[in-house]
Formats: C-alpha cells, structure tokens, sequence
C-alpha cells in the first residue's frame, strides 16, 4: 500500500523520448545550448583551468602525455552522465523542455565521444626513445 503512491510518482515523471516538442519556445536553445556545453564548454573550461593549475604551480602535468592526448581526454570529459540528466529535471521541472534537455546531454554526450576518440585515434604513434637491447 505505501509502494503504490511511489510508484505512481516514478510513472508520472517517466515521458517517452519521443514525446518531444522542438516547436516549443526556447526548445531550440536549451537543445543547442545543451550540446555546445558538452561539446565544448567541458573541454575548454577543462583544459583552461588544467593549463592554469599547472601555469600557477598548483598542479604538474604528466611528461609522457602529448597535447593531442589531453586534448582528447578532455573532449571524453564531455560525455553526460546520470547527473546531467537529473540536472535537467531539476533545471526544468515542468514542461517538455526536461525532455529536450536530456536528448540534448545524449546527443552532447554522443558527438562529444565521437569527437575524444577521433582525436585519440588520429593521434601518431610515439617516437620510440630507446633502442632494442642487443639480442645476447
């Protein structure tokens, strides 16, 4: 008996993905907004404080990691988690535009993986700095 009201709680929140409407106002911007932020506004905002942290002391950055390897980790970083998707019901609690939100932090999260592991695996292979021990 006490399950019930929780569960009718749960069914109410829960909408289809397709239930969404991009006609609404400002559906459009949350969308794009959700994107460029994942995309990146993660990225940049994590490789300016990582280049300031190391630039004022506070941190050292790996010697055996090149530019282009923090470059795609830190489009990885972009990638939504279930925070990101609660963000989006507390941000927008009523209305479709929660629903919008999350199709947003999926389709972020989806070109912001796409993006880290292009760049990862354009990425040269590292110049080998130590010969082969001579076979003995």
């Amino acid at each position: 008996m006490l399950a019930d009201p929780a569960f009718d709680h749960v069914r109410d929140r829960l909408h289809s993905p397709l239930d969404v409407d991009l006609s609404s106002p400002g559906a459009m911007s949350v969308l794009a907004g959700v994107i460029l932020g994942l995309v990146f506004g993660k990225p940049l905002g994590i490789s300016l404080a990582s280049f300031l942290a190391v630039k004022a002391r506070i941190a050292r950055a790996p010697e055996d990691v090149g530019l282009q390897s923090f470059l795609g980790a830190a489009c990885l970083c972009g990638i939504g988690d279930t925070v990101s998707l609660l963000m989006a019901d507390q941000a927008f609690p009523h209305g479709s535009i929660a629903a919008v939100a999350k199709i947003g932090v999926l389709i972020g999260s989806v070109l912001a993986a796409l993006t880290g592991a292009a760049i990862l695996a354009l990425q040269r292979p590292a110049a080998r700095t130590t010969e082969a021990a001579p076979a003995g």
